[in-house]
């Protein structure tokens, strides 16, 4: 049995490789356009049964990859659903490497589910998560490592991680993690021939060109994990604490950064007495906003709670914007959130906001506070320094992101092969001059068991299911 006939037959998630099958591959909901992906022989077939060409006489598939008008009918009455676009895909040149056909839409709920249900009704099975991707690798369009990139950039939260995926996804982990396991096996061919020909001295592999081969490999082992090792920021969202006394202007300056009044602002001190978050994109990078209760001391319970969550978000969170009220003078409360900030390891930006009032609060405070980062002047009212608070944001960001072009990611899964691979390499050079051909060559083996498992040339049908599952429908 071949792999891909070995890998198909186990992967009982998914539907039978000779099944067409349907999804819809946009967002579920309403939107300018909708699309519906099938894969499979009988794409074509299926999908003229529900398509008719605006064309009259048009040939039918169209030309591949190219647009062409038409009509999605009911073939039981003929009811028009929606017009639409369709391309064809023939294989082996599409993403599954099956025949492809993709419909375009009116994007919706309602018009994408029926054309998906005219569909079924005509013979395609439902696609399960992640199985368009999965008869990518089955059909050798992708190894794993590429799928699994697939996801990465789906999931990128950020430009350089979404960079460092696409990269991936051309192949910067496959090609080097494919070179490392050719050597390897090539090492273990050498091997065999100088235990099946002992006696043929002319066939004999020394010790010192299996040492450099070995010390070859692992030196190409950690410059992947080095290099994966420098993407120091992950692509979670920069989580930012929105901090200061009750009336500061937190509120105010959130709904002002988000675009949209997300909190409830009163003049009241104290309306925000829990965690409130958004989410915002600056510079092609991802931050959590989160309003938090005015920093006081307060016999009041709910405020006191408050005051405490505030306090534990702190200690989580990666950026704290430090406000403080640039038409008052200093008070204590203002002494309260600088003891909080004391106890957060993250980067600080001190905030002066209201900066459209009259400006009563001693600056000289904060410069003598905060010496490497001078204050930023905001007014949520009219828009002053925002732009300013951006642009700090993003550079942060932007700093703690920067790593080599070549940077890899990996995964738990990928990390722990590669660290297997290491260790049995490492072994075995320690033992290369003292033990045996065949002993020498079980770790070698292993090694190269490991690095196969990360591109899937050896991965078991269990371990490729779980990755696949963790896909969208119509991915």
């Amino acid at each position: 049995m071949s792999t891909h006939d070995k890998l198909s037959s186990a992967i009982d998630s998914f539907g039978a490789p000779e099944n067409t099958i349907a999804a819809v591959a946009s967002p579920r909901a309403a939107g300018a356009i909708g699309v519906i992906r099938l894969s499979g022989p009988e794409s074509v077939s299926i999908s003229a049964k529900i398509f008719t060409p605006a064309a009259k006489n048009a040939d039918f598939p169209p030309n591949p990859r190219t647009m062409t008008l038409g009509f999605i009918s009911d073939p039981k009455d003929g009811r028009r659903v929606d017009q639409a676009t369709i391309v064809f895909y023939p294989a082996p040149n599409s993403y599954t490497g099956e025949d492809v056909i993709e419909i375009f839409c009116h994007g919706g709920l309602l018009v994408t589910r029926e054309i998906l249900d005219l569909l079924s009704a005509a013979g395609a099975s439902p696609a399960q998560p992640g199985e368009f991707t999965c008869r990518a690798f089955l059909n050798g369009k992708l190894d794993l490592a590429q799928a699994e990139s697939v996801l990465c950039v789906v999931n990128a939260r950020n430009r350089n991680y979404l960079d460092a995926a696409v990269r991936q996804l051309d192949g910067s982990l496959s090609s080097p993690v494919k070179s490392l396991r050719r050597k390897l096996i090539d090492l273990l061919a050498n091997i065999e021939v100088a235990i099946e020909f002992s006696d043929d001295h002319s066939s004999q592999f020394s010790r010192e060109d299996m040492q450099a081969i070995i010390l070859g490999a692992i030196d190409g082992l950690n410059n992947i994990i080095n290099s994966a090792d420098s993407v120091r920021l992950s692509n979670d969202s920069l989580k930012v604490a929105i901090i200061g006394k009750p009336n500061v202007g937190k509120s105010s300056l959130m709904n002002r950064l988000l675009g949209k009044d997300r909190v409830i602002v009163s003049d009241i001190p104290g309306t925000t007495r829990d965690l409130v978050g958004d989410y915002i994109a600056i510079g092609g990078f991802d931050f959590l906003l989160m309003d938090t209760a005015g920093i006081t001391v307060s016999e009041n319970t709910i405020e006191a709670e408050g005051v405490r969550r505030t306090h534990t978000f702190l200690k989580s969170a990666d950026i704290v914007l430090a406000l403080f009220d640039g038409s008052c003078s200093w008070s204590s409360d203002d002494d309260s959130v600088l003891e909080a900030i004391e106890t957060a390891s993250s980067f600080c930006l001190p905030i002066v906001t209201k900066y459209d009032l009259q400006r009563c609060l001693d600056i000289s405070l904060l410069s003598a506070r905060f010496a490497s980062s001078q204050p930023t002047f905001v007014s949520s009212l009219t828009g002053e320094g925002l732009k300013s608070l951006y642009d700090r944001l993003n550079e942060f960001a932007d700093s703690r992101s920067r790593f080599s072009p070549d940077s890899i990611i990996l995964n738990l899964r990928h990390r722990s092969l590669l660290d297997a691979a290491l260790s049995s390499l490492s072994h075995c050079i320690k033992n290369v001059f003292s033990v045996p051909d065949d002993i020498l060559a079980i770790d070698i083996k292993e090694a190269a068991d490991s690095l196969g498992k990360i591109t899937g040339e050896t991965t078991s049908e269990d371990v490729i299911s779980s990755i696949f599952e963790n896909f969208c429908v119509g991915k």
